[in-house]
């Protein structure tokens, strides 16, 4: 009697114990599973938002990589700085001022020129243009694709001028020898010809005819676009959206439209590129600020524009 009472007490005295464990335990895997399921899901919150800000990173390099690239092809070994620029434009200033007694008599013409395109805003630009009424002259490169064809017809198509910017745009090949340079301006005239139905007469050198990569046979690629009955056209403004440095809407308004007053014919460079979507935000302030000029209007270069041009044949 007295063993019985004694394994009842044991047995009373470990059951609570037993209960504590069996708590504890559920306690353990019940954290187990909450910690199972938290801590990924901590993970995945934290690695979210750290991939997020790297794939921020990672487009401001992609498009800072961009503007480098386009802008070493559109102007790699050419110093086209400001102090370069300005010798250009006194250059063609002292050719082409507009005197006091022209200004009563003539109506100023300004050209709006776009280079290196077919690009992925053409199709805005062109769009902006119609929207004002406005015709322009697009000195495009070569491009095979599909989407580039329509492009070049839909330029021509709407009455803007087609002209040539080369095929390539590289210069070390264009500017390599009078061949290079011919075989070059074939396939960017056949290519035109191809997609467009014109024989185009105009051409735009990469660069600019002063550019320092072809200064050596300048003389002859000029010979040869006079033979093949070619006008070159370089340009007395710019816009400066090729620098490198991007600018703001109002800095590319203002390089654009101020000191038009001093031309009779002002040629406009700015740039149709991938890499230059500001300078289509720009545009219709462009033209807005053009178009309330006195005595002034946009109008495409012809086979009958005086050219402008930095070095002349010799």
């Amino acid at each position: 009697m007295q063993e019985e009472r004694q394994e009842k007490s044991l047995t009373e005295e470990k059951s609570p114990n037993r209960r504590k464990r069996i708590e504890r335990l559920k306690k353990m895997i019940l954290l187990s599973i909450a910690a199972a399921i938290l801590v990924p899901t901590v993970l995945c919150i934290v690695l979210g938002i750290k991939l997020g800000s790297t794939l921020k990173e990672l487009e401001k390099l992609r498009e800072q990589i961009a503007i480098i690239n386009t802008d070493t092809v559109e102007t790699q070994d050419i110093p086209m700085d400001s102090t370069l620029w300005e010798e250009q434009v006194e250059l063609v200033e002292e050719e082409t001022p507009l005197n006091s007694s022209e200004a009563d008599e003539k109506t100023r013409k300004v050209y709006l020129t776009f280079d290196d395109g077919p690009s992925i805003y053409t199709a805005e630009i062109l769009d902006i243009l119609a929207l004002y009424g406005v015709k322009a002259t697009f000195f495009v490169v070569g491009q095979e694709d599909e989407e580039s064809a329509v492009l070049y017809r839909r330029i021509v198509d709407e009455g803007h001028t087609i002209g040539m910017h080369s095929y390539s745009h590289k210069y070390t090949e264009i500017y390599a020898s009078k061949e290079s340079f011919k075989e070059d301006l074939e396939r960017i005239r056949s290519l035109i010809k191809d997609k467009t139905g014109v024989e185009c007469s105009l051409y735009r050198f990469p660069g600019g005819s002063s550019n320092t990569i072809g200064k050596k046979y300048i003389q002859e690629y000029i010979g040869y676009l006079e033979e093949e009955g070619i006008a070159y056209f370089d340009w007395n403004v710019s816009s400066k959206d090729a620098t490198g440095i991007p600018l703001s809407v109002n800095e590319l308004v203002r390089n654009s439209t101020e000191g038009l007053e001093q031309f009779d014919n002002a040629v406009i460079l700015l740039h149709d590129s991938s890499t230059k979507y500001s300078t289509v935000q720009a545009l219709p302030q462009i033209i807005e600020t053009i178009l309330a000029m006195e005595d002034t209007e946009i109008v495409p270069i012809t086979d009958s524009t005086v050219p402008v041009q930095q070095i002349k044949k010799e």
